[in-house]
């Protein structure tokens, strides 16, 4: 026996996705993504970070590779949020040397505004819907960045290793925010490896922060990476 349409034809509304992507973040002019200025040419992380302390120069937490800040004032009326959506980094132009330990990484996330000191290149991030000339309040460092510890406020937010072993120039790494899918990455000891890293959700308020922090023991030579990263910024909860 076939079953009958259950769903009412006549005074009802549907509801469906008509993009399960990013298309609509898109399409309203609130995706934003944020590059090396030149491209074939990547930028060096602090040489020699070898753990996740505090406090010194060769300290992650305060020898960042990437610092992201919302600027957007918390009394601002059109305040929004910042969703951390995906992460690319190439090493294209210098692999770190005499470093065959596993290379760490963490994402660290305060309420401090004014966590940037010095250094890194400051990124100006450009919004992908060429019809639109909406611009983003995110304030983006990347590099040999040098910041203020972290304070009684900060969170850590993700930590793991991206790979053991050497790492060679082209090697690529993907942090993907929110995703569900758990992808696995076979790995060589000396071959070419692009990995992906699934990380949580990672949401920015108005002054808040939070900072990439990447370690490895015996790093005697800093990699430089060319980047790409994509986020949302819009109103919370909308």
């Amino acid at each position: 026996m076939a079953l009958a349409n259950t769903f009412p034809t006549a005074a009802s509304q549907k509801i469906a996705n008509l993009w399960n992507t990013d298309h609509a973040a898109a399409d309203e002019g609130n995706f934003f993504l944020a590059t090396n200025p030149t491209i074939g040419t990547g930028i060096a992380m602090t040489t020699s970070v070898v753990d996740d302390a505090g406090g010194g120069a060769t300290h992650a937490q305060t020898r960042p590779t990437m610092l992201i800040t919302n600027n957007w004032a918390v009394n601002d009326p059109k305040r929004c949020r910042i969703y951390l959506r995906y992460l690319k980094m190439s090493n294209i132009t210098q692999a770190p040397s005499s470093a065959t330990t596993g290379l760490h990484y963490s994402f660290r996330g305060d309420l401090n505004p004014s966590k940037y000191t010095s250094g890194g290149t400051l990124i100006v991030p450009v919004n992908i819907n060429m019809d639109t000339s909406n611009t983003s309040e995110a304030v983006i460092y990347f590099g040999a960045i040098t910041a203020v510890a972290g304070t009684a406020n900060g969170r850590l937010l993700s930590r793991g290793v991206i790979a053991y072993g050497l790492q060679i120039i082209g090697d690529q790494w993907i942090f993907t925010f929110g995703s569900t899918s758990m992808p696995t990455n076979v790995l060589g000891a000396t071959a070419l490896k692009q990995v992906t890293v699934p990380c949580p959700p990672i949401i920015l308020g108005p002054s808040t922060c939070v900072t990439l922090d990447l370690w490895e023991a015996n790093l005697s030579a800093a990699p430089a990476f060319e980047f790409e990263l994509g986020y949302i910024e819009r109103p919370a909860g909308q």
